[in-house]
């Protein structure tokens, strides 16, 4: 049994920090952009924290981890891709990899969400000595803006979100599947929970099918993405009342702003 100011990722007891979900750095670039909680199912505004990592963890490789992830937000995930056509993604895959699984850890305990499938990769995000289990990969989609129905206003993916993935059609319990949406650019990770010899193919197909974009190989460094055509509103469905409020809200300033002219 875990002690209760035992760190989340290195298991010592020890005075114990804030860390942010999201990295600091990112989240100081999208000040006033929507990150979401399934827990409260609802959007939030403000900055997400967890109480439950030792200093020398967040100060140090969890630290490295965000560094890289920040390299990529500046390189890649700041600018929007607004329209079809091809964008070649550099990455290194075992930093990417732990990157992502990290931030799915950190927003996974805020909730109760999967913490315990993602501690098995805990000493692998903090130790680059300990292999990651090889049991997940990664797909990669680019998503387009659309217009919010009702609105007719064109709405910008510009959203940080981390969640669990669920499924309505029976699929089993073969696997979990992560996302991880930084602006346009979308991380499906899938988390193989059984074995090949227990895995219904069936099941398997109706996953993989609902799962868009393209998978990064982690033998490769770099990859050319095409969207696969998902766009804002399609993707963030419960999250359509809030924007089209918004939407509404802010045309409704506008408009009164040109009347007191």
């Amino acid at each position: 049994m875990t002690a209760a100011n035992a760190c989340a990722y290195c298991q010592r007891v020890a005075k114990l920090t804030r860390e942010h979900i999201w990295p600091a750095s990112i989240v100081r670039q999208v000040s006033g952009r929507f990150r979401y909680n399934a827990n409260r199912t609802k959007l939030l505004w403000s900055d997400l924290v967890i109480n439950d990592v030792c200093q020398s963890c967040n100060n140090g490789p969890l630290s490295e981890l965000d560094t890289y992830g920040t390299q990529l937000f500046e390189t890649y995930f700041a600018r929007y891709i607004t329209e079809q056509g091809s964008v070649c993604f550099e990455y290194d895959f075992e930093t990417l990899a732990r990157w992502l699984l990290k931030l799915s850890f950190n927003a996974a305990r805020s909730v109760g969400s999967d913490a315990e499938r993602l501690s098995r990769y805990a000493p692998a995000l903090i130790d680059k000595a300990v292999d990651l289990p090889q049991d997940f990969s990664i797909a990669l989609d680019l998503v387009l803006p659309s217009d919010i129905p009702g609105v007719g206003r064109e709405i910008l993916p510009a959203s940080n979100r981390l969640c669990r993935i669920e499924f309505t059609n029976g699929v089993g319990d073969w696997c979990t599947v992560r996302l991880v949406a930084i602006n346009s650019y979308y991380f499906w990770i899938l988390i193989q929970d059984k074995p090949d010899a227990e895995v219904d193919m069936h099941h398997a197909q109706a996953v993989l099918s609902k799962i868009r974009g393209t998978y990064l190989e982690p033998s490769a460094t770099r990859v050319t993405l095409m969207p696969s055509g998902a766009t804002t509103v399609e993707i963030h469905k419960d999250a359509v009342p809030e924007m089209r409020a918004k939407a509404s809200k802010t045309a409704a300033l506008q408009y009164r702003k040109g009347f007191r002219r």
